[in-house]
């Protein structure tokens, strides 16, 4: 199982209370999960990808001036995609196996 999360409730963020508290029970139940399951041989796993430039989100939550104090603190990889939106891939496919 893969949860995605997002990096609100690690900060704060101004105006973002509801989404912060959802987040953060996302978080907290990805580890629950992991505990109560991974003897099942059930593998619970979060990701929580920060803000990606020029999506609506960062549109909504930021302004001019903190979007340019920030730097990207992805390097780009071999694709050249370093924390700025691109179109969508494929998702990857996870295999699973019953629980023994």
């Amino acid at each position: 199982m893969i949860n995605i999360s997002a990096t609100l409730p690690y900060l704060g963020t101004m105006g973002q209370a509801h989404a912060s508290a959802a987040k953060a029970g996302v978080d907290s139940l990805t580890r629950t999960l992991a505990v109560e399951w991974g003897r099942h041989g059930i593998r619970v796993n979060g990701i929580a990808p920060g803000p990606i430039d020029g999506t609506e989100g960062v549109r909504r939550l930021t302004n001019e001036t903190s979007r340019a104090s920030v730097a990207s603190p992805v390097p780009d990889g071999p694709d050249g995609h370093g924390g700025r939106h691109r179109e969508r891939r494929p998702v990857p496919r996870v295999r699973t196996r019953p629980p023994t």
